[in-house]
Order: structure tokens, then sequence, then C-alpha cells
């Protein structure tokens, strides 16, 4: 009977510890899952006593793991979430110092012009100052280091007062790869917690913004639904950007020599925007706006397919422009052959079959309308 007796305590006080931990986790943590991007702002609760760490990626969903701020620092979980007790004041928004990153990319120079004709002043962290230099403004203020590591990237955002991300996911990356616009994009959230910025702004796409999440959305589609979510959740002020296909990827992209090469026939029309007008528009809101968080859809005036848009540079081309479609068919077999290949044809099915309806009037009353045209940049392509 002593034997039992003593048995049924131990018992007990097992029982007791697993209802007393309990209790304190439930008490001090709290756990927002939100797997729908179309009802976030349905769901979404504001927490001003927060400032969260990201660490990791639990299973690419969106998980926040908070603890309010009368407790001490504690680690949930080393590989996920670490909770500070403060979080930075934003009462004073007056933003002069921006830090760009992607600055030298495709999409991201012509904001870098944009900023430093708005009077900003605009800084870049490269691991290669000099070639930097090459193609940026010499308006720019050059830090050397790498992004990725920690202790330089506190380093450099630390004079800064906000951050602008111009991201993307390169076509040789696969899907288990570490991404820019994940484990990249949440240690510039880390620093810029830390290192109290006042705004965050960060470039997506309408494209990204239409894909409805699936089991078989294609991971690229995913990671970016992940980094809008990220920045949504940091608690810093911040910007989303949803441009419209850029004018500019004809050249970039689809022209080759004196050939323009669209994968697969584009089935609706798409309002096409400048990188100029993106640019000034991007350069605006960082003027205008105090401590709000806003998303912008940014279009074009006028809107083609891909195979109208195409015929109007050659008809504007003073050279012997022609255009070439390369079938569905034949970009699926490709793709099955090389990631490249996949890529543009994981892109293009998307492009092509995608609905884009006018949703920019807004923006274009806080920011002003684009001025530029697809005709009138037909007339001026090279």
């Amino acid at each position: 009977a002593c034997e039992q007796s003593i048995a049924q305590k131990k018992q007990h006080n097992i029982l007791y510890f697993i209802l007393a931990s309990g209790y304190i986790l439930l008490s001090n943590s709290f756990v927002f899952y939100n797997s729908n991007i179309h009802n976030y702002k349905l769901n979404r609760i504001k927490c001003n006593n927060y400032k969260m760490r990201f660490m990791g990626d639990i299973s690419r969903r969106n998980i926040l793991e908070l603890l309010p701020i009368s407790t001490l620092p504690v680690i949930i979980h080393p590989k996920y979430v670490f909770s500070y007790p403060v979080r930075p004041s934003y009462d004073n928004l007056n933003i002069n110092k921006v830090a760009v990153f992607g600055a030298s990319g495709f999409h991201g120079l012509p904001v870098v012009h944009a900023l430093l004709k708005a009077g900003f002043n605009v800084s870049v962290l490269s691991k290669d100052v000099d070639k930097e230099k090459e193609l940026l403004p010499t308006e720019v203020n050059f830090h050397e280091g790498n992004w990725m590591y920690h202790h330089d990237l506190k380093r450099f955002l630390s004079t800064q007062d906000a951050v602008y991300c111009s991201l993307s996911v390169d076509q040789h990356e696969l899907p288990d790869d570490n991404h820019s616009e994940t484990s990249g994009l949440r240690e510039i959230i880390n620093v810029s917690l830390e290192c109290g910025i006042r705004r965050i702004a960060y470039m997506s796409s309408i494209l990204q913004y239409n894909q409805v999440e699936s089991d078989d959305l294609w991971w690229v589609f995913q990671v970016k639904k992940d980094a809008v979510n990220y920045i949504r959740d940091c608690g810093i002020p911040h910007t989303i950007f949803y441009p419209s296909t850029f004018m500019e990827c004809f050249e970039s992209t689809y022209k080759k020599g004196n050939l323009i090469r669209l994968h697969g026939e584009s089935k609706f029309p798409v309002y096409f925007i400048s990188d100029k007008d993106y640019a000034r528009m991007v350069a605006k809101s960082f003027q205008v706006l105090g401590t709000d968080d806003r998303e912008y859809f940014m279009q074009g005036n006028d809107c083609y397919n891909m195979q109208e848009a195409a015929q109007l540079l050659i008809k504007h081309s003073s050279g012997n422009l022609k255009l070439k479609t390369i079938p569905n068919l034949l970009l699926k077999f490709y793709a099955l052959f090389d990631i490249r290949w996949k890529f543009k044809y994981e892109l293009a099915h998307a492009l092509n079959n995608n609905i884009e309806l006018y949703i920019s009037d807004d923006t274009n009353k806080e920011l002003g309308r684009p001025e530029i045209s697809f005709n009138s940049f037909a007339k001026q392509a090279k």
C-alpha cells in the first residue's frame, strides 16, 4: 500500500508539472497562424507591444510566436523565433537616409536614381564596392560588406532611416536553396528591428499577388508570398509595391539581337509600366507616408498582350526586328532537361494566363499617374 501511495504521488507530481508548464506556455505566448493571404487583412491582429526576430522558416507557413513584453527575453526555439522586450519608437518618421538592397539590379537602379533626384541620401552594401561604383551614380554612399552576415548588416543599417528591397529568385535556384527573399529578407528584418529602421519597403508584383495559394503553386510564387507576409508581420511601418510587368523587360529579357523571342501565346492584356514611372512613385511614397502600412498596385495607362506589345516595338524599330514565339509544348519539353527552361516555362505559363484587372486608381491619387505609355516607350526603344 505504501509503494502504491508513493507511485500515485509521483504520477500526481508529473501531472501537476505538465499542467503548470502548459499554463505558463498558454499565458505567456500566442501563436497566430495565417494560411490565407486573401483573408489576411480581416484576420490580422496588431500587437504594438511585441517585437519579433525571425530565425527560420516553419514549414513555409506564416507562423508567429510572440512573448509579452512583461517577460524576460526567452528563446522559444533557437532555430525559429527570438522575442525582444523592446519595440522601436516610430514617432518621428522624417526619413532622409535610405538603404537599397538590389541597387544595381535591373529594377533597383531606376529606384536609386529616383531617390537621389528626390533628395534622399542613398546607401548600398556590397562585397565588391569597385564593381558597384561602375554601375551606380557617384552620389551613392558605398559600404563594403556582405548583407548575409549579421555584423556587416548591423553596422550598415545602424546609420540608416529606411530600407528598400528589390530582391529576386534566380533561374538557377532550386526550391531547397537559401533564397534572398526568405533567409536574406528575414535577416534584413532582424537587423532593421535592432537598429530602429523607421520604414521598410519591398517590391513584389501583381503577377505574384494574383496567384492563388494551392498545393500545386509554383515554389517561386510561394517564396514571394512568404516574403510579403514577412514584411507585413515584421512590426515596422512598411510599404509593399505590386507593379505590373515592366516595359523594359522586352529589352532585357525578350529581345536578343534583331529578334524578340516570346514564350507561349499571351491570352490576356497587361498594363505595362515603365521602371522610370515605378521608381518615381516609390520615391514619392517615402515622402508622403507617415506611420501607416501601405500596399500599392502600380500599372500603366494602356494595356496590350505580349504579342501586341512586341508588334508595337517592331513597328517603331529602325532595324530589321522580328518576332518569334516559342510554343508552349516546346517550352515544356525543354523544361524537362534544364532548370533554366523550367523557370522560363513556369513564369511564361503564369504570365500568359494571368487576368490582370486595373486596380491602381488609389495609388495614382497618392503617388501620381504613370507618364510613359507603351507607345512612347516603343518609339524610344533601341
